[in-house]
Formats: C-alpha cells, structure tokens, sequence
C-alpha cells in the first residue's frame, strides 16, 4: 500500500503533493507539458511540423521538453508564436476564403 497518513480507524489516506502545471498556454492552447517543444506546438491550429521547428530555429530554443523551459524561454516561444497566423486567425481566414470561392464559383 501507498505511503499515507493513517486516521485513528487505521485508514490510510493518502497526502496530495505540491500543485504541478501540466500544460503551458501559447497561442491561447494548452500545449502538453510532458511532449518536447517542436511535438507541442503543432497542437496549435495552424502550426505542423515544419513551422514548429521555424519556431524554434528563429528563438533558438532546444527541442526539449516544454516543462523543462524556464518562464522567460515560454515568454519568447509565445511571441514568436504570434507573428504567424495561427488558431482563431487562421480559422477565420479559411472560413473567409472559402466563403469567397464559393461564392465566386456560385456566379
């Protein structure tokens, strides 16, 4: 049996550890804390596997994993994260395309 605190009954209840993050926020997603960085970011609508490793050729980040970066490090990953046009942007500029062929093929 786990290790615990053990109540007059002889119970054993278990003790809860330190509060852990298990994802970062970038690009307004939650990117999983326990995949390295180049593998988190294509969960960011937008961002596949080239992009990512733009990303971080530009910031000169590692590929390692994304618990493992520093605050200042997820600061930068995040603002070079901006300038492309990702997750709500890029959805709303494929929608609009696709209005916009659709309507022109219509004519």
């Amino acid at each position: 049996m786990g290790q615990g605190l053990v109540s007059k009954r002889g119970e054993v209840s278990q003790q809860r550890g330190a509060l852990q993050v298990r994802a970062a926020r970038v690009a307004g997603v939650e990117i999983p804390n326990n995949k390295r960085a180049e593998t988190a970011l294509t969960y960011v609508f937008g961002v596949g596997p080239t992009t990512a490793a733009k990303i971080l050729a530009v910031t000169g980040l590692e590929n390692k994993r994304v618990r493992e970066f520093a605050e200042d490090e997820l600061t930068l990953l995040r603002s070079e994260v901006d300038k492309y046009l990702i997750e709500g942007r890029a959805a709303s500029f494929l929608s609009q395309r696709s209005i916009t062929s659709s309507s022109v093929s219509s004519v």
